[in-house]
């Protein structure tokens, strides 16, 4: 029998940065930037749920449209810019008349010229923040829009050391998204207690499944659980708990809705103990049943 994993695997595909590359002279870059105009064309094979394993910048300078990230659609407006990580769900709508820019990188691009930087450390690419977005003020458009398109010329150019100058302008490009985004935390929090909500974060997005409690992520970053909740409190509005239950809430929601199995295997996947367990949990906070959720999505699924 299938594992949930492998049954996720086969109904949502994994999509690599080579399958959207629209450049098959860059093949092996592992970076790809491309023109929405000229993306726009092989929209259609991408409209179906899929997964990523890069991280995607997207920049819309002109025309709209529409795509879906873990179950909620955004509007493409210009002046925005929207960040993905590896590993969400994610699907295209529609395109109309899109100007800007697409750009795919892997981590290893990114960490193998800044290896004492981390992407998790960007608050945009952990999956708590609730804005994959951010809006643009003008001053703001001309500067990004400037990068972008220096990386496009770059990247289509034919000067030497082509790879070490995207990665300079990759890091300058999320360092800025960095300085912008910020000030959009509700509260304002010492880099310190930041530090350890990213890392408190990331450490739940591997370990989710097999540890639930508080305590278990506070003796990890060796600090205790009463300060861990002060902190993620302090620096997101929720406690620690919450953090845990929401990434627990995000990966049984994808597997009811993109997987075949069932709520028992699903709940076995989970590692709750029986699935009389995880049908409470998860309608104490879906306020609906595993059954009644996936009933409910069904015309989404593939």
């Amino acid at each position: 029998m299938r594992t949930a994993k492998e049954n996720m695997e086969k109904v949502i595909p994994l999509v690599t940065l080579e399958e959207v590359r629209t450049q098959p002279s860059q093949q092996g870059l592992h970076f790809e930037i491309t023109q929405l105009e000229e993306f726009s064309s092989r929209v259609e094979s991408f409209t179906r749920p899929h997964r990523h394993d890069f991280y995607m910048l997207l920049l819309v300078t002109g025309g709209g449209g529409a795509h879906d990230i873990d179950f909620k659609t955004y509007e493409l407006q210009p002046g925005s810019i929207f960040f993905m990580y590896p590993g969400q769900i994610h699907s295209w709508k529609t395109l109309h008349n899109a100007q800007g820019y697409m750009l795919l990188f892997t981590s290893e691009f990114f960490t193998l010229r800044y290896n004492s930087n981390n992407l998790f450390e960007f608050p945009f690419f952990n999956y708590n923040q609730h804005l994959p977005y951010l809006h643009l003020e003008p001053g703001q458009m001309e500067q990004f829009s400037y990068l972008f398109r220096k990386m496009d010329e770059e990247y289509t150019g034919k000067k030497t050391d082509k790879e070490k100058v995207l990665k300079s302008y990759l890091n300058i490009l999320l360092v800025e998204i960095n300085r912008s985004y910020v000030p959009l935390n509700e509260q304002v929090a010492d880099k310190h207690s930041q530090m350890i909500v990213q890392k408190f974060e990331h450490l739940i997005n591997e370990k989710f499944k097999v540890m639930k409690g508080v305590k278990d992520y506070a003796a990890r970053l060796c600090i205790t659980p009463n300060y861990l909740n002060a902190v993620c409190t302090k620096v997101t509005g929720k406690s620690a708990g919450e953090h845990i239950r929401e990434r627990i809430m995000l990966e049984a929601k994808r597997l009811l809705l993109h997987s075949d199995n069932t709520v028992s295997e699903i709940a076995s996947e989970l590692n709750f103990d029986d699935n009389s367990y995880f049908c409470r949990f998860f309608k104490k906070y879906a306020m609906i049943t595993p059954e009644q959720f996936r009933k409910m999505h069904h015309n989404v699924a593939v």
